[in-house]
């Protein structure tokens, strides 16, 4: 018990500092990205499959989300062929990412 106390103090604790050194980092957006990407990498290493799946149906759903947000403020939001690709591509990911959760599940 006294181990994982300690262990959930040091995480609390880089997290507090992770996130001061990406506030600081905003200015170099490419770095911060990188930072971010490098936690989410070891976060989802950590993670059961049948987690890891539906996290990655999520976050496949959210940077589509992002990506049409982004793509809605400039010019691409004109493009009728742009939103059918994304679309396709939105619902192809969220598709095969809860077909895998599914199948991981069900294996479980």
């Amino acid at each position: 018990m006294r181990d994982l106390t300690k262990s959930i103090n040091s995480f609390s604790w880089a997290m507090s500092l992770f996130g001061l050194d990406q506030m600081m980092n905003l200015l170099q957006p490419s770095k911060a990205a990188a930072a971010f990407d490098a936690v989410t990498d070891a976060t989802e290493r950590q993670l059961g499959d049948v987690m890891k799946s539906t996290f990655r149906a999520g976050d496949n759903m959210q940077r589509a989300m992002v990506d049409m947000t982004m793509g809605f403020m400039s010019m691409e939001a004109m493009d009728p062929r742009r939103w059918t690709r994304m679309a396709g591509d939105v619902v192809g990911r969220t598709t095969e990412a809860a077909r895998q959760a599914a199948g991981r599940a069900g294996a479980a």
